[in-house]
C-alpha cells in the first residue's frame, strides 16, 4: 500500500526547489527528476520503503500555470477536432463513393489525393 505525499516545485536559480509537505525541503536541477528526488527525501526522512511513496508534483510557475493550462487545453481540443474531421473524412469518401463517384472524383472533391481517398475508404 502507498501513500501520497503533495510537493510543490519552485523555480530558483538555476534548481527546483521541492517542498514536500508535511516532510521538507529537497532541490534538483530538472523537473523530470523532481518526484523521484521528493520521493527519496520522504522515504530517508519517514523511514519507509520508496515504493511505498507516491508523489503528487505541483509545479509553481509564478502565476504562469494558467497559461500553460491554456495550452495544454487547447492542444487537447485540436487533437479531439482532427480526429472528428478524420472521421468524417472517412465517412464523406465512403458516402462518395458509394454514391458512384470514381476515387479521382472524390479526390477532387474532397481536396486530397487518390491515395489518400484509398486510405478513407480503405
Amino acid at each position: 500500500m502507498s501513500t501520497t505525499y503533495k510537493a510543490t516545485a519552485t523555480r530558483e536559480g538555476q534548481w527546483w526547489v521541492i517542498d514536500v509537505d508535511g516532510v521538507g525541503v529537497t532541490q534538483e536541477r530538472t523537473l523530470r527528476d523532481a518526484p523521484d528526488q521528493a520521493r527519496d527525501l520522504v522515504a530517508t526522512m519517514l523511514d519507509v520503503a520508496p515504493e511505498t511513496v507516491e508523489i503528487d508534483l505541483h509545479v509553481d510557475l509564478d502565476g504562469f500555470e494558467v497559461e500553460v493550462a491554456a495550452a495544454r487545453r487547447e492542444s487537447a481540443e485540436a487533437a479531439a477536432a482532427q480526429q472528428r474531421a478524420a472521421r468524417r473524412a472517412r465517412e464523406v469518401a465512403t458516402s462518395l463513393r458509394e454514391r458512384g463517384l470514381s476515387v479521382t472524383d472524390t479526390a477532387v472533391v474532397l481536396g486530397v489525393s487518390r491515395g489518400r481517398v484509398s486510405q478513407l475508404v480503405g
